[in-house]
């Protein structure tokens, strides 16, 4: 049975798409969900996901003023999922209710052991699409997430794109209009979830320093919770005068600000994965990850990677020996602007 003819038989139209993960993690994802709109626009769609995520499905679009990924998110930290996880815990009435509108599940992580998908059988999801992610090396993990759906809905090009709506673009020109910088800022985002990917943050201090100077502007700086180490390198080398530090804001503000934004350089991080997917020209600068299965996808994305090739056994990937004068030339040049 088509799933389209399965939704309205069964009287569930709902579809569940469990991704669990940071920032990049779900990016990578949102082709999934696209394809999943388009093919059931009248579907209910939910997530799982962790909540400080949630904003980039529930506030954002795949094109300028269309719907949200997600109707809503089910939290990952919520106790009253934890049954799905472990069979140890048995599922009550408040679980059964809150799935009781899904016929469908996309399950886009490992469930190696089956308790994840063999809970959602016994809760009367009846189909369950699900991908081994993670397992395949030099894959692009978009290409591998996107064929967990059937052949006959698979995004044709697996490419993340991110459009915030209205009220999240609106907050993020207020806070562009604050920080008094001009209408297309650089950013830079000199942080990641792991510490190991990180470009040093001396050289991040000398790359805005020249950037300033070049540009004759102060250049934007984002930093996320897990980048106060980071944040604090930085500022130690940066000169106060050549930038402004972006105030906390939520992942849909920022995803707009970054695609009015005229260019953007960081690290091997999610924030990297938002701006590509935000369509701002991305510089991304890569060390012990590999680039052909992690790289940002987006419209205008590039990638400055430390490695010489992929038996480069340096612990950091070659991130130590990316100068400051090449990044610099690498950015302008893709901005249009020669060095």
């Amino acid at each position: 049975m088509a799933e389209q003819e399965r939704l309205q038989s069964t009287g569930r139209t709902g579809i569940l798409v469990v991704r669990p993960g940071a920032v990049g993690d779900l990016v990578v994802a949102l082709p999934v969900f696209e394809a999943l709109r388009k093919a059931f626009p009248h579907a209910r769609l939910n997530a799982m996901a962790y909540p400080r995520l949630s904003g980039l499905l529930t506030d954002c679009s795949w094109e300028p003023s269309g719907g949200a990924y997600a109707h809503d998110c089910f939290a990952f930290s919520d106790s009253l999922f934890m049954p799905l996880f472990s069979e140890e815990v048995q599922p009550g009435g408040g679980l059964r209710q809150a799935l009781s509108g899904f016929s469908t599940a996309v399950v886009l992580n490992r469930d190696e052991d089956g308790i994840f998908r063999k809970r959602l059988t016994q809760l009367g999801i009846q189909s369950i699409w699900h991908t081994d992610a993670d397992l395949a090396p030099n894959r692009h993990v978009c290409d591998e997430l996107a064929e967990s759906l059937p052949s006959n809905i698979r995004p044709s090009c697996a490419v993340p794109r991110l459009h915030a709506l209205a009220e999240p673009a609106r907050r993020a020109e207020r806070a562009i209009q604050e920080l008094a910088l001009v209408e297309s800022p650089v950013v830079i985002h000199p942080g990641s979830g792991g510490q190991i990917k990180c470009w040093p943050a001396g050289s991040f201090a000398e790359l805005v320093g020249r950037l300033a100077v070049t540009l004759g502007q102060r250049i934007l700086v984002c930093c996320g919770p897990a980048d106060e180490r980071v944040l604090w390198r930085f500022r130690q080398k940066a000169e106060p005068g050549s930038y402004a530090l972006l105030p906390p804001m939520q992942l849909p503000e920022l995803s707009a600000l970054l695609g009015r934004a005229r260019g953007y350089v960081g690290s091997d991080s999610g924030v990297s994965h938002v701006s590509a997917a935000a369509g701002c020209p991305t510089l991304a600068i890569f060390g012990p990850t590999d680039p052909a299965r992690w790289a940002p996808r987006g419209e205008r994305v590039r990638i400055i990677s430390g490695r010489t090739d992929a038996t480069d056994a340096a612990p950091d990937g070659g991130l130590s020996r990316l100068s400051v004068e090449e990044v610099t030339g690498v950015f302008l040049d893709f901005i249009g602007l020669r060095p």
